[in-house]
């Protein structure tokens, strides 16, 4: 769970970046968004990331714990 909580926090990270960043006025607009479409993306963007990394590290240790039991029980 620690890899879990790690890459959660660093996606925190960037996203308090980017409000940082839009709190200063340093962002930019994305082609053919508004700076707030642009803000909105970059978020949702490593909210999604966030998601997307942990289910996949989930999905790994399940394999990997279906795999260990049936090895064990042909042992």
């Amino acid at each position: 769970m620690s890899y879990i909580t790690q890459r959660i926090s660093e996606k925190k990270q960037l996203v308090a970046e980017t409000i940082e960043d839009a709190d200063h006025d340093r962002s930019k607009a994305l082609p053919s968004m508004t700076i707030r479409e642009s803000f909105e993306s970059k978020v949702e963007h490593e909210r999604n990331r966030a998601v997307v990394t942990t289910a996949i590290y989930l999905a790994l240790l399940a394999m990997q714990r279906v795999t260990l039991r049936s090895l064990w029980g042909r042992i």
